[in-house]
């Protein structure tokens, strides 16, 4: 069973943006459905979703993102991951990657990366790490774990 410890923090950030315009599936139900998507402005919603979030977790939390041990996204793209890392002026090794590994593997990317790194022996006792995640329906999640 997992079930958060005394004394170590957990917060969490969440939402959804229905942008018809920038992600949809016209014809549902129809031998002409498809889903369409804006690449671009997915791209822009997934790098912005991600800053957003760390952003806000480090608020809500009072910390740093020196005092983050990892930010674990989903492993959509790698575009993606640089670019909010390169806006939040991380280095490279505080982002986990290993999309390259695995391929996009959707809502299990992120507990596979966990899996991974545990395994690997990079969560220590007291580590904390920030996972986000974002998907279709233009949706978000995120959470600061304290391990």
């Amino acid at each position: 069973m997992i079930k958060q410890a005394p004394k170590k923090q957990f917060f969490g950030i969440y939402g959804s943006n229905g942008n018809n315009e920038v992600l949809y599936c016209p014809g549902i139900g129809s031998l002409n459905s498809f889903v369409h998507m804006d690449g671009s402005s997915v791209f822009r919603f997934a790098v912005d979703a991600i800053y957003k979030c760390v952003i806000q977790l480090l608020e809500k939390a009072d910390l740093s993102l020196e005092e983050i041990d990892y930010v674990v996204c989903h492993q959509a793209n790698e575009r993606i991951i640089s670019h909010v890392r390169k806006k939040l002026n991380a280095p490279e090794k505080k982002f986990f990657i290993n999309l390259y590994e695995y391929g996009n593997t959707s809502a299990a990317s992120i507990p596979i990366a966990l899996d991974e790194m545990m395994q690997d022996g990079m969560i220590k006792n007291g580590a904390k790490i920030i996972c986000v995640g974002f998907g279709g329906g233009l949706t978000w999640g995120s959470v600061l774990l304290e391990f």
